[in-house]
């Protein structure tokens, strides 16, 4: 009988080959999960050619299945945000457009109106501000910054004096809105020497501004109850409860939930009037107690502010002042 000679592998051998089996099998299992998972994303990635398994799979090398499905998802989802991206900035292209078209068209009618001054002419400022009131993008304009600082009016169809006419002088009318301190309060600014959350009406007649109307008050923010019009206390009582949602005579607001009233309104409070000619004060008048009126901001940028104002926060007795931040040409005055 032959003797067979029976030959041992080391355990060190046999580990490493069991080890390289292991390593083998671990990486085809990868090598097909990967190109599984790129097959399932191709109908997402649509600039992945329509390339079949058995292209994949030619890559015995994971790190060439990772580059190319990376440089290729890169790839799609830059187009896919950079197209998202070129979609936003056409609307807001298009949109500045339109602002930009109402605006000359608004300066136009300005014009046009100093001439005529008709009741036809108000009606078309009405309706191109409406238009551009549709274009409004602040939700809560009169906690933006850009509500404060100096504003001129280009036009209103407000009365004496407010419109900028002081008697027979005609002159030019702005204003200057302070902002509310930190903490809120009504304690002066470090910025300025008015008091926070205060504005002042000014009125120029020019040459020089030699004869001036300041009117100062302060501002706060309004809680939605209705003012009454001192003008017609003898025949109304006075109404203290909260302005209800669903009254027509309100700007309309959601019903469906809280009404923000201060987010886009202010009931501003009038204290005093001063007259002055050249620089002097001639004489100061105190407003009495409680003359409010209410703001509405319906439009609102940077350069351009519509703001509605009425005695007792109901629509039909505001009136509309159409300001910008530079002073308006003489030819408009």
């Amino acid at each position: 009988m032959a003797n067979t000679r029976r030959i041992r592998i080391p355990m060190p051998i046999r580990r490493r080959t069991s080890l390289r089996i292991a390593r083998d099998v671990a990486f085809s299992l990868m090598a097909c999960c990967c190109c599984s998972f790129i097959r399932s994303t191709q109908a997402f990635i649509t600039h992945l050619p329509k390339t079949t398994s058995a292209t994949f799979c030619t890559f015995t090398n994971e790190n060439q299945l990772d580059a190319l499905y990376n440089r290729k998802a890169s790839t799609s989802l830059f187009f896919f945000f950079g197209k998202a991206n070129q979609e936003q900035e056409t609307a807001i292209a298009n949109r500045q457009e339109q602002i930009d078209q109402l605006e000359g068209d608004i300066d136009a009618l300005i014009l046009e109106c100093s001439n005529n001054n008709g009741d036809d002419d108000e009606a078309r400022m009405l309706d191109a501000m409406a238009q551009l009131e549709s274009l409004n993008e602040f939700q809560q304009p009169n906690r933006s910054p850009d509500f404060l600082g100096e504003w001129h009016v280009w036009w209103t169809n407000c009365p004496p004096p407010s419109n900028g006419q002081l008697g027979p002088f005609r002159g030019t009318s702005g204003q200057v809105i302070f902002p509310a301190d930190d903490n809120g309060d009504d304690e002066s600014t470090s910025t300025t020497t008015a008091p926070a959350r205060s504005y002042q009406n000014l009125l120029k007649v020019p040459p020089n501004d030699w004869l001036t109307a300041t009117l100062d008050g302060v501002w706060e923010e309004w809680d939605g109850t209705l003012l009454v019009d001192s003008r017609k206390k003898n025949s109304q009582t006075q109404d203290k409860e909260a302005a209800a949602a669903d009254d027509d005579s309100l700007p309309s607001q959601s019903a469906t939930t809280a009404i923000d009233w201060g987010a886009t309104h202010w009931k501003v409070t009038f204290q005093q009037l001063t007259i002055g000619i050249f620089g002097f004060p001639l004489f100061r008048q105190a407003f009495p107690p409680e003359t409010s009126r209410i703001w509405r901001t319906t439009y609102l940028d940077d350069q351009i502010r519509i703001v509605r104002a009425g005695r007792t926060g109901r629509v039909q007795d505001e009136v509309v002042f159409y300001t910008k931040r530079r002073p308006a040409p003489p030819s408009v005055q």
